[in-house]
């Protein structure tokens, strides 16, 4: 009885040569850290969703809030004025939500070294597309939440100016309101 581990057989030269081998892509390279498994935990699903948070956050600051307003338009006139093509998208970075939240996806991936469902780069590289992803579906909840919230506020002052209006009509009527 021979086991598999312990048997051993002699061929030729010539019939090594005709072997096929198969051919693994570069990041499966075991110096890529490459363990062939997926791997996805409960603790990487919530960091997607946590860590996706002060993307948004930074993400939104820079390009929306008044605080880096001259940056900004800074920023936006070397994007319309530069002469270069490649100069002239660098600063757009700065005022494109979108763009920005990759380079800011990039920030936090170095700093934490998050990874998601692989160990080796493949992580790293779906860790950065997931997170561009939910932190952009948080910009767009957060602008369609205060879309929503101004335009109910707006609806409640063009109320409140009707009632006014009707109010100050009844004062001013001859009859005191009474409508008799």
């Amino acid at each position: 009885m021979s086991n598999s581990l312990t048997s051993f057989s002699v061929t030729s030269r010539r019939e090594r040569s005709f072997s096929i081998r198969p051919i693994r892509p570069f990041w499966t390279a075991p110096c890529l850290g490459y363990t062939g498994r997926v791997q996805l935990t409960w603790q990487q699903i919530v960091g997607l969703f946590v860590l996706a948070i002060p993307i948004a956050c930074i993400a939104r600051t820079v390009v929306f809030e008044e605080i880096f307003r001259e940056p900004r338009e800074w920023c936006q006139n070397k994007s319309k004025t530069c002469h270069s093509l490649m100069t002239r998208k660098f600063f757009y970075l700065f005022t494109c939500e979108y763009c920005f939240s990759h380079w800011v996806t990039l920030f936090f991936l170095i700093v934490t070294g998050y990874k998601l469902m692989y160990a080796d780069a493949r992580g790293y590289l779906i860790a950065f597309f997931s997170l561009v992803f939910v932190a952009n579906f948080y910009l767009n909840l957060y602008s369609r939440i205060r879309l929503e919230l101004t335009s109910e506020k707006k609806s409640i002052e063009e109320k409140e100016k009707k009632i006014e209006k009707i109010e100050t009509e009844l004062q001013t009527s001859p009859d005191g309101g009474n409508g008799r």
